[in-house]
């Protein structure tokens, strides 16, 4: 999957603050479409993004409604991150993740889309809501076209195309350099930690190198989302999903 991030697309700032699920949340994934666009010539995505974020910032949302924009060309936009609701869905915002196809009738769905859509939630999306993917239309509380039938129909009959990549529960063990690290630690890898969390979580932590309450409750947070053992430790599996989110998101 070929993943942008919102500085990569050239995102503005949201006008406020997202909103974060509520406990055992997500449960599931809407698929959407645009309705019209689509860029025949991949360099003219990025603008798009950027139009849709504006047009949505421009009906009072603090920012784009969606947690992922996919191209035909099968390039995923960073939207909201996905620790945080989608505004796209009325009542299943509270629920489901989504992810907007950037087209309509007319506009290819493409094979390289479709891939990316299932890269997309076998890796980014939380373990625990996706095996419960649907269309705008299908979802609780919605009456609208949205995405159209030919997504509807590839969404029922099993999303062919599936991502070559095995759903993990967490990313690849890490570099032995990171160490394990836990409430008292300081250095140069704290930051690390407290950086990549600002990025991928919107931690707001200061980058000060001291694992204090906040760094602790920050890593709690972390590991509740992405169902990790709850214990505010720094080891192997924290490590690992930490740099896979910052990996996607281009921060180092």
């Amino acid at each position: 999957m070929q993943f942008v991030n919102r500085d990569g697309w050239g995102a503005r700032a949201p006008k406020g603050p997202w909103s974060s699920w509520s406990g055992g949340q997500p449960s599931g994934v809407a698929i959407h479409w645009e309705g019209a666009g689509g860029q025949p010539d991949h360099a003219n995505c990025p603008a798009e993004v950027r139009s849709i974020q504006a047009f949505h910032m421009g009906k009072d949302y603090i920012d784009i409604a969606y947690n992922a924009c996919v191209c035909q060309h099968g390039v995923v936009f960073e939207g909201r991150p996905v620790q945080y609701k989608s505004a796209a869905q009325n009542t299943a915002n509270s629920t489901h993740v989504a992810i907007c196809f950037l087209g309509g009738p007319g506009r290819p769905f493409t094979d390289a889309a479709k891939a990316a859509v299932n890269d997309w939630i076998d890796t980014v999306v939380p373990a625990q809501a996706r095996g419960n993917v649907q269309g705008h239309r299908e979802t609780p509380g919605n009456s609208t076209a949205c995405p159209g039938d030919e997504i509807t129909d590839w969404i029922k009959s099993g999303r062919s195309g599936q991502s070559s990549t095995s759903p993990p529960s967490f990313a690849p063990a890490p570099p032995t350099s990171h160490p394990t690290l836990r409430r008292g630690s300081r250095g140069p890898a704290v930051m690390e930690l407290q950086r990549k969390l600002n990025g991928v979580s919107g931690a707001g932590l200061v980058v000060d190198g001291d694992f204090g309450p906040r760094t602790e409750q920050a890593v709690r947070n972390f590991q509740a989302f992405f169902q990790l053992g709850v214990d505010g430790i720094v080891g192997p599996k924290t490590w690992g999903m930490v740099d896979y989110c910052a990996a996607i998101r281009g921060i180092r």
